[in-house]
């Protein structure tokens, strides 16, 4: 066992408690200075409470205000509603708009040409569109040999007014109206209803379709127009002066051309023909053949007129 230990003396257990109740004086003051710490935050908190409280309630004191007047400016308004008389009942149709339904123009090929005029005129005349603008927007609305033959006036600046276009498609394209002939026939008509000397250049050309010939036949007329109004130079030129004198003229036959050669003499005059001979005076003479020269004639394949030439038959 253990030694037993002598009970602390008087002094040592004064000493002892002396230095607790110095530890526990401390420990007391530490955890007051914590609460009064404590307190003073505490105090900080309440007074920014305090400040966002009283905030509040003036923000909530003004929007009761905004309510209140706008309770009293719908009062008002309603006041005046029902004091207002019942309004005028408006004529049937009269105020009414009706909404129109969204058109569209079909795209014309060539087909049908009449039925496609028709439908135009009936879609620009809804939407109130003029007919210069009308020409303008008319190219959006075609397509094919259509379109073609657009760009064709347009390039050329033939496009006058809405009506001579709808005259000009309906001449071009009212052929295919046409039903039961074939393409061969249309083609002649066409031609045939041509003037003189565009049918003979057409003749010459040979167009295969009469989309062809149309197109050749407004070519050869802007020609024929150019010549018209282009003076040529052949009137520009004054005309020689034909001289009254006429040359005398003497005709050897084969036999007196024999008889000169046998002789020796010249053929233009009466003297002897010798190597550096010049005849004195100066004489013109035509040779005359036995033979005369056949006047010939050749069909041309085209139809249009006929070619003549002198053809020399020989003995």
């Amino acid at each position: 066992m253990p030694p037993k230990r002598d009970p602390p003396s008087t002094e040592e257990s004064i000493a002892a408690m002396s230095e607790n109740n110095s530890k526990l004086t401390a420990s007391t003051n530490l955890n007051n200075d914590k609460i009064l710490t404590n307190q003073a935050a505490s105090s900080l908190q309440l007074e920014n409470l305090e400040k966002q409280l009283e905030n509040l309630g003036k923000k909530l004191a003004t929007q009761n205000e905004q309510n209140t007047n706008l309770i009293a400016t719908l009062t008002q308004t309603l006041q005046r509603t029902t004091k207002m008389p019942p309004p005028t009942a408006s004529p049937p149709n009269r105020d009414l708009q009706i909404r129109p339904p969204k058109l569209n123009l079909p795209a014309f090929d060539g087909i049908n040409p009449l039925d496609w005029l028709f439908q135009a005129d009936q879609y620009f005349s809804f939407y109130n569109i003029t007919p210069p603008q009308r020409l303008a927007m008319v190219a959006f609305y075609l397509s094919g040999d259509a379109l073609s033959w657009h760009k064709y006036l347009y390039n050329n600046n033939l496009l006058t007014t809405w009506e001579a276009f709808t005259r000009a498609l309906e001449t071009r394209f009212g052929l295919n109206c046409v039903v039961g002939l074939p393409p061969e026939a249309l083609l002649n008509c066409f031609i045939l209803g041509l003037r003189q000397d565009i049918q003979q250049e057409l003749f010459i050309l040979r167009p295969h379709t009469i989309t062809q010939a149309i197109g050749l036949a407004k070519l050869i007329e802007d020609k024929s127009n150019d010549q018209v109004s282009t003076p040529s130079s052949s009137t520009l030129l004054e005309a020689p002066s034909q001289s009254s004198e006429t040359l005398p003229i003497k005709r050897l036959s084969p036999t007196d051309m024999q008889k000169r050669h046998v002789e020796g003499l010249c053929y233009n005059c009466p003297e002897k023909y010798h190597p550096g001979h010049k005849c004195n005076p100066s004489k013109f003479l035509l040779l005359q053949s036995e033979h005369e020269h056949k006047l010939a004639t050749i069909d041309p394949p085209w139809g249009i007129s006929t070619i003549e030439y002198y053809d020399n038959v020989g003995p």
